[in-house]
């Protein structure tokens, strides 16, 4: 038998190979984008749970802490794996260092037993404001609320932990094939080498006595819960009590039962794991992202908070009735700030700008679709960011012109509200495009040997749809929440396009979540993507620096200063208009100013820069 092989001279593995999804020949293209727009629901779904809980103070009672932490597990969960996932599949290399599956499946594991104690929390939340009401109040203090969470995720880092690191420790000597999408406790086991008794034993006792006693708790809350609502007098409380209710028990019908078709059997190690693939991704990738549409679709207090949240008084206007208001159909923009006389010459700039634009950045995709030599990874990505300054261009543009031809400045809500849309879909693209360059030419100067094996075709065109999927959902909801709120107050637009401070200055309801959304997609997307580009090309600059040739030097510099031109200029001018809390009360005279750095002048520059500084 393999525990009586001698373990303690041989060469433990410093990576392991991951088979992957379950896959079906010819759909893996499919699979990936299906993983990655349910990730990125995922991450919008429970993030807007945890905000609204947050900023709504009717929502912040304990089924709603509870919830929150739910998304939080849920965010953390999903998180754990996906993301590396995503990357492995993108580079064509399945690898995963050690101690990175050994951490992997540490929080793993945490984030999914603490889930289990906060539904169990969520159930006892539930069975004491429905069959004990006159007491809930007294009993489910902030206090105890706070008290039980930390129970939760203390009872899930010390339930897990000994576990943890007795796996950790076994020789891995016989194989580094794991057969899973992710660092599993059975597939992991299947190739240890030591003997795995004591920590099947311990997995088995763990599903046992915590998902078990969960179970068993939640069914039995749920009985007197059950009871207790068929002996209200009044229909309309019956179905709002079981409306609360039948969400969570969906959520505990889907994740109950899949995880004890993996995890409840005494071997794990021993399991049929292509059947296992097929289920895991029930409670690993669906349940994550069913649980905060379950619980906002099923439940009318947050359908509530939502419209109120839309519908509540900014501050110029607390007192005035926006629920019967007659919403306006067009806005008039203000125009481009201007100098008194100067008004024919503004107008020649901005055309003369716009063609510039158009033709430059349209010369780049057509020489890269037409020349067989600059079909590679860096043209590909910048045919990308030229397709994206004519459509960012193009969004307003035209439209500014045409008012200023017509002498009419107005704009049709459905128009300014489409403009919006896709000004800003093309600008947080734009980033992400920014951000593939830069990983290009990190590749390209310090990985030089391997940079044609890497940055293939394939993974080259799954980057750029990763870079546009990206870019469409990270403003797709902020984009619903700005065309859902009443703008009854007035339809003055102080910019020369429909842009979000100058839009929600004059919304009438609550902009709060609008404004925290944006703020958060300035911060996460654009700085993360100026850190990421800061730090590659420091190990460029690093790289360059070491070259004993002057030529090369001279060469790899010239390729990346122009990238460097537009990043400085881009991310200075978006950081100064975006990068704030409240954009609505911003100078937005400065800030029209400013504009044009990254709305004009940087997509027409975009083109000549490259292509004068590239040999």
């Amino acid at each position: 038998m393999r525990e009586n092989m001698n373990f303690t001279n041989c060469t433990r593995a410093t990576e392991f190979i991951l088979v992957g999804l379950p896959t079906v020949w010819g759909m893996e293209n499919m699979i990936f984008a299906c993983v990655f727009l349910l990730y990125l629901l995922c991450l919008m779904g429970n993030g807007l749970i945890i905000v609204m809980v947050i900023l709504d103070h009717h929502l912040q009672k304990p089924m709603y802490f509870f919830l929150s932490n739910l998304s939080c597990i849920d965010i953390g969960h999903t998180t754990s794996f996906i993301p590396k996932l995503l990357v492995n599949y993108l580079s064509a290399n399945n690898s995963i260092c050690f101690y990175c599956c050994i951490t992997q499946l540490f929080f793993y594991f945490f984030f999914g037993v603490t889930e289990f104690f906060i539904i169990t929390l969520i159930s006892l939340d539930r069975y004491l404001a429905i069959c004990h009401p006159l007491r809930y109040a007294t009993i489910m203090t902030s206090g105890v609320c706070f008290k039980l969470a930390m129970a939760a995720w203390f009872g899930g880092l010390f339930s897990i932990l000994y576990q943890g690191v007795l796996t950790g420790s076994l020789p891995y000597c016989t194989s580094n094939i794991i057969n899973h999408f992710y660092c599993d406790e059975g597939p992991l086991l299947k190739i240890s080498g030591g003997d795995t008794h004591v920590i099947e034993a311990l997995g088995f006792l763990l599903t046992v006595v915590v998902i078990m006693s969960s179970l068993i708790f939640t069914l039995i809350s749920y009985l007197f819960i059950i009871c207790t609502i068929l002996r209200m007098p009044s229909t309309t409380r019956q179905q709002r009590a079981f409306s609360t209710c039948a969400s969570h028990l969906v959520v505990v019908c889907i994740l109950y039962g899949s995880v004890f078709f993996v995890y409840l059997r005494p071997n794990v190690k021993n399991s049929s794991f292509s059947r296992l693939k097929s289920v895991s991704i029930l409670y690993t990738v669906v349940a994550p992202v069913l649980n905060p549409f379950i619980y906002t679709i099923r439940n009318n207090e947050v359908k509530d908070a939502v419209r109120k949240l839309l519908e509540r008084k900014n501050p110029g206007g607390e007192n005035m009735n926006l629920t019967n208001c007659t919403r306006t159909t067009e806005f008039i923009l203000v125009g481009l700030p201007n100098v008194w006389g100067m008004e024919h010459m503004i107008f020649a700039c901005v055309s003369l700008l716009y063609l510039l634009c158009l033709m430059g950045n349209g010369l780049i995709i057509l020489m890269v679709i037409l020349d067989p030599h600059l079909q590679k990874p860096m043209y590909f990505f910048l045919s990308n960011l030229s397709c994206i300054d004519i459509g960012h261009t193009t969004a307003f543009i035209p439209k500014l012109l045409v008012n200023y031809l017509s002498a009419n400045n107005s704009i049709c809500f459905n128009c300014c509200m489409t403009q919006m849309f896709f000004y800003f879909l093309f600008g947080t693209t734009e980033y992400f495009i920014i951000t593939l360059i830069s990983l290009d030419r990190y590749l390209a100067i310090c990985h030089s040997l391997r940079y044609s094996t890497i940055m293939t075709s394939g993974v080259c065109l799954k980057l750029a749809m990763a870079a546009w999927f990206g870019g469409f959902f990270s403003i797709l909801y902020q984009g619903v929440l700005t065309a859902s709120l009443p703008y009854c107050t007035s339809n003055i637009i102080n910019h020369f396009f429909c842009d979000a401070g100058p839009v929600l200055k004059i919304a009438g309801g609550d902009t709060h979540l609008v404004e925290v959304l944006s703020f958060l997609v300035t911060a996460i997307v654009v700085m993360s993507s100026l850190i990421f580009t800061l730090i590659s090309y420091l190990f460029i600059i690093s790289t360059i620096l070491q070259m004993p040739s002057t030529t090369k030097q001279q060469r790899a510099f010239s390729t990346c200063a122009s990238h460097l031109v537009v990043v400085f200029m881009l991310y200075g001018s978006v950081c100064f208009v975006y990068l704030r809390p409240t954009v609505k009360n911003s100078s937005l005279k400065a800030i029209k100013s400013v504009s044009w750095l990254y709305t004009i002048m940087a997509p027409t520059l975009n083109p000549f820069i490259y292509t004068i500084r590239n040999n």
